[in-house]
C-alpha cells in the first residue's frame, strides 16, 4: 500500500502522484496519513479497523482525503492501527483502534472517522504509540492514555486509560517523538 493505486511492492523511492503540496506524514503498520499545506489531511493503506479515517473499513491503494476540513495541523499513525491528529484550532481527534482505550474517548471501541477527544482546544501535539497515546497542552502539561500494562503511560502504575490523564504536575514539557516504534515511551522537557 504505497499509494500507487496498486499493491506492487517497490525496492526504490517512488513519488506517489505528481502534488508538490505535502506538508506532514505518518505511516504505521501498512497504512499512511499525511496533511498537505492547504489543511486537508489523505489516507491510503489497510484499513480493517478503520485506521484511514474514512469512514469505512476499504482498503485504499491511492490517496483519499478524510472529510473536508482545512484545519489539520498534524497526524501520528500507531503500529496496531490508531491515529491521533490535532487541528489549527487547538483540538485533539483520534480514529482507528481503540483498544485498550488508546482513542481516548472513554471506551475501547473501534472509530472509522475523526472523533474529537473531549472539548479543550488547548493542544499543542499528539503522538500515538503502538497501543497508546501521549499528548502536550499549550500549557506545556504532559498527558497519556491508552495500554499501560507496563507503565507506558507515566502514571505511576499499570492501570490502563481510556481518556486523557495529566503525567505529573510539571509545565514545561516541550515536543514529543515524530514516531513511536515499540511500548516504551519518550518526551522531552525545557530545562
Amino acid at each position: 500500500m504505497l499509494g500507487q493505486n496498486n499493491t506492487t511492492s517497490r525496492s526504490s523511492p517512488v513519488q506517489v502522484g505528481a502534488l508538490t503540496d505535502w506538508y506532514k506524514i505518518t505511516t504505521a503498520e501498512h497504512f499512511c496519513v499525511a496533511v498537505k499545506s492547504n489543511g486537508t489531511m489523505w489516507s491510503w493503506g489497510y484499513n480493517y479497523q478503520g485506521q484511514l479515517g474514512l469512514g469505512d473499513v476499504v482498503v485504499r491503494s491511492s490517496p483519499v482525503q478524510i472529510g473536508s476540513a482545512t484545519d489539520w495541523y498534524s497526524a501520528s499513525a500507531g503500529g496496531k492501527g490508531g491515529v491521533v491528529a490535532v487541528k489549527t484550532n487547538g483540538t485533539i481527534w483520534t480514529w482507528g483502534r481503540g483498544a485498550s482505550g488508546r482513542l481516548g474517548l472513554n471506551d475501547t471501541a473501534n472509530r472509522s472517522s475523526p472523533t474529537q477527544v473531549g472539548a479543550l482546544t488547548n493542544w499543542s501535539s499528539a503522538s500515538m504509540a503502538y497501543n497508546f497515546c501521549v499528548a502536550i497542552k499549550t500549557d506545556g502539561s504532559l498527558w497519556a492514555w491508552g495500554y499501560n500494562t507496563y507503565g507506558e503511560l507515566g502514571l505511576g502504575d499499570t492501570v490502563s486509560r481510556s481518556s486523557p490523564v495529566q503525567v505529573g504536575a510539571l509545565t514545561n514539557w516541550s515536543r514529543l517523538p515524530k514516531a513511536f516504534f515499540s511500548s516504551s515511551s519518550l518526551v522531552l522537557k525545557t530545562s
